[in-house]
Order: structure tokens, then sequence, then C-alpha cells
């Protein structure tokens, strides 16, 4: 798990699905939550991070 935080604020998480998980689907198996309800997905999890950078000011991760 990689915590994404903007600023000093925790904004979402960055997850691989388990592949027994509801809803999992292969091709995009990691996941972007946003503390709003939101989900991404992503096919690798350089990808997820890139959106949130995107997504948020002075993004930082933290691994979990």
């Amino acid at each position: 798990m990689i915590y994404v935080y903007s600023r000093r604020d925790f904004v979402a998480t960055i997850n691989k699905q388990h592949p027994a998980a509801p809803g999992h689907r292969a091709e995009e198996p990691w996941l972007l939550l946003h503390n709003t309800g939101r989900v991404d997905r992503f096919e690798t999890a350089g990808e997820a991070r890139r959106e949130a950078q995107k997504s948020y000011v002075d993004v930082s991760f933290k691994k979990g």
C-alpha cells in the first residue's frame, strides 16, 4: 500500500487489488483510492502515482 499526501493532508492510497476481490480486473489491478470515494484503475503502480501527481498539489508518497 502507498499512502498519498497533498502537502500534509492524507488524500488517497494506491493498492494492488487482490485477484479474488469483487470487481477485480486482471488488466487493471492497481487502484488509486481517493478519500472522496472515487476509484481510478490502472495497469501499473507508476500510472497510479502519475495520476495522483496530476490530481493533487505538492504530492508525496509513503509506503505502508
